[in-house]
């Protein structure tokens, strides 16, 4: 005689659920942030109050002076390409 599966009782969910939310906190707790990641979020309480439109070009002008920051610099230190020349 097959019996049907029993669900778990509520008690049970709320205790899984309870330990999920302890592992959580404690990944939470013991990560330590970037000092890089820091400052972006530092950056969002301003950020949120701007207009859509300028919001996206302070996000397009973040993003161009990274870049120049990584590949302006490669350019300076490795000298002149071939097609410089």
């Amino acid at each position: 005689m097959h019996t049907p599966a029993r669900l778990p009782t509520k008690r049970a969910r709320e205790d899984a659920f309870e330990s999920r939310v302890l592992e959580v906190l404690d990944q939470a707790a013991n990560r330590t942030e970037d000092p890089d990641e820091q400052f972006l979020k530092s950056l969002l309480p301003m950020m949120r109050q701007l207009h859509f439109r300028r919001k996206e070009e302070l996000k397009m002008n973040m993003h161009q002076m990274v870049y120049q920051a990584l590949y302006m610099y490669r350019q300076e230190a490795e000298g002149p390409t071939m097609t410089e020349l």
